[in-house]
């Protein structure tokens, strides 16, 4: 190689390396190295859905499903849902619950309401009643 074309590699790899370093420098510090220049509400806190859960006959969730999931210890469905004011809220299903969503697409907007219990010889199981916009 000739001494020119050494010589301009070697200043391209300086200079790469001296833009990364100048990028994360002027992520977490300003130029005296004290204060953060990125600005707290320039970002948004991702939370984790809080838990709804279904205790009394007439017990309403309503949203768009936005995650489908299950459950490997319990083998029962996880639904998240977010309200019309951007709320997240998850929830686990039942046998007739989970029935029921398994027609729910992601996307979808729904209601879901614990409606009755139903005697079964291993106990009450909740009955829900699911209404989707067309």
């Amino acid at each position: 190689m000739r001494p020119n074309v050494q010589i301009k590699i070697k200043v391209q790899q300086y200079f790469v390396r001296f833009v990364i370093a100048k990028m994360y420098r002027g992520i977490n510090k300003n130029k005296k190295g004290d204060e953060k220049m990125t600005k707290e509400n320039e970002y948004e806190e991702i939370k984790d859905a809080d838990f709804f859960r279904f205790e009394e006959i007439g017990d309403k969730i309503e949203g768009m499903l936005t995650d489908k999931g299950v459950s490997q210890k319990y083998n029962f469905g996880i639904y998240t849902i977010m309200s019309k004011d951007g709320e997240q809220k998850r929830f686990h299903g039942t046998t007739q619950l989970d029935q029921l969503m398994s027609t729910i697409e992601l996307q979808d907007y729904i209601i879901i309401e614990y409606v009755d219990n139903e005697k079964t010889p291993a106990g009450a199981m909740k009955l829900f009643k699911i209404l989707r916009k067309k």
